[in-house]
C-alpha cells in the first residue's frame, strides 16, 4: 500500500471550499482532505455536518448540488488543533492558502492626513496596502 496522500487548505471561504478543498476531493488524489479554519461557527457547522459540506455548481444542464466528504476542520487557536495541524503540515502532500476578507477595503496604505501650509490634507504612503473592515450592507 502506497503513502497516503493529504491535502491541507487554510481558510474555508467560498473559493478554498467550493475550488480547492473540492477539486482535490473530486480528484481522488487524496486519502486525507484537512482544512483550518478560525471561524468558530465555520468550524463548529462542518463538524456537526460530519466533515460534509455541499456545492453548487452551475452546468450546461442547470444547478448541480455536489457533496464533498470526509474533511477535517481543525482551528489552529485552539491549542490541540494547532498541535495536530502542525503534525499534518509536516507530512502534507499539498498546502493551499485561500483566505479572502468580507466586508473590507484593500487600499494603498498611508499615515494620517495632516493639514498643509494651504490648508488640504495630504497622506503619506507608509505601506503596501492596509485593510479598512466595513460592516456588510443590508441587501
Amino acid at each position: 500500500m502506497g503513502k497516503r496522500r493529504t491535502f491541507v487548505g487554510f481558510g474555508f471561504g467560498p473559493i478554498q471550499s467550493g475550488l480547492f478543498l473540492y477539486e482535490a476531493f473530486r480528484s481522488g488524489n487524496f486519502d486525507r482532505l484537512v482544512v483550518a479554519e478560525i471561524v468558530p461557527d465555520v468550524v463548529e457547522a462542518l463538524r456537526r455536518a460530519g466533515g460534509s459540506y455541499c456545492v453548487n455548481v452551475a452546468a450546461a444542464g442547470g444547478l448541480e448540488i455536489h457533496e464533498v466528504r470526509g474533511v477535517e476542520v481543525l482551528n489552529p487557536t485552539v491549542p490541540a488543533d494547532r498541535e495536530a495541524l502542525t503534525a499534518v503540515l509536516a507530512d502534507a502532500d499539498a498546502v493551499w492558502l485561500s483566505v479572502g476578507i468580507i466586508g473590507a477595503t484593500i487600499m494603498p496604505a498611508t499615515a494620517p492626513a495632516a493639514p498643509t501650509d494651504t490648508g488640504t490634507r495630504t497622506r503619506k504612503r507608509v505601506g503596501t496596502c492596509v485593510i479598512r473592515w466595513r460592516k456588510p450592507s443590508a441587501n
